[in-house]
């Protein structure tokens, strides 16, 4: 991929990027939704990802809000090839020494921040847009949240997606699957028992997400290994320790612990 142009990270900049894109949008409506998914998905990297580093958070609110289904799920498969070919241009201009590994917490914050919106946001049954209820504990900066009652809400985009484009459902939650096991991993060899439990619950929480997805099947056979592997964890770290508070109970009957060696 050649890139000319170095990415700068700047709300106002992208503030002013979502008027232009919108009104591009808007005017030339796409009347096969699925053909045009491509379509989204390069507008979106063209405008947005090559020039800013991506962040969720604005992702969310200037690109995913106010935008109809179509376009929000278009967007959603940018971000999902970016993270999963392409990482490093999430962060920096250049591949060279980028790490991966130092990223896996940050990439999966990331799209935790993303699933959270999928999960709360609406369609509108007055324009058919994506929309935030009030009231949702979400802060958005470009104020498009909406009241449920005015605006008749129409469907979960979550049930959009997964109904319309399950192939990017699937692979959004297959990604974040991905990076939740690449820390739980880190955990297990750690020996970390607290650590792989936590990414443990997030593997727990992703796994149902992916059913009836193309990749549910290959997804329940990793989920069964990570289950395995943490409970194999288990049982080591408590046999550990069952083997450590021996060898104290030992060594204490042979008096290796009592004052009286030392005060003679």
């Amino acid at each position: 991929m050649a890139i000319t142009i170095k990415k700068i990270c700047c709300a106002l900049c992208v503030c002013c990027l979502q008027a232009s894109m919108l009104a591009r949008f808007d005017d030339n409506p796409c009347a096969d939704e699925t053909v045009a998914i491509a379509a989204h998905a390069q507008e979106f990297y063209s405008s947005y990802v090559q020039h800013y580093y991506p962040k969720a958070l604005a992702i969310r609110d200037y690109f995913f809000s106010g935008q109809e289904p179509h376009v929000v799920a278009g967007r959603l498969k940018t971000i999902i090839d970016l993270i999963a070919h392409e990482p490093w241009f999430y962060v920096a201009n250049k591949p060279d020494g980028f790490s991966l590994m130092y990223y896996w917490e940050f990439f999966l914050d990331q799209c935790s921040l993303l699933h959270a919106y999928v999960r709360k946001a609406f369609i509108s049954g007055v324009d058919g847009r994506v929309y935030v209820p009030r009231n949702t504990g979400f802060s958005f900066l470009g104020g498009t949240e909406f009241d449920a009652l005015d605006n008749m809400p129409l469907e979960p985009l979550s049930v959009f997606i997964k109904r319309e484009y399950p192939e990017i459902y699937g692979q959004f939650y297959a990604l974040c699957f991905d990076y939740a096991v690449k820390l739980f991993n880190e955990g297990v060899l750690a020996k970390d028992i607290g650590k792989a439990e936590r990414f443990y619950k997030d593997i727990e929480t992703i796994v149902p997400l992916l059913a009836t997805t193309p990749y549910e099947e290959l997804y329940q056979e990793a989920y069964k290994k990570v289950r395995d592997l943490l409970q194999l964890l288990q049982r080591k770290l408590g046999q550990d320790k069952e083997q450590m508070v021996r060898e104290l109970l030992d060594a204490d009957s042979k008096g290796q612990f009592s004052l009286k060696k030392y005060l003679s």
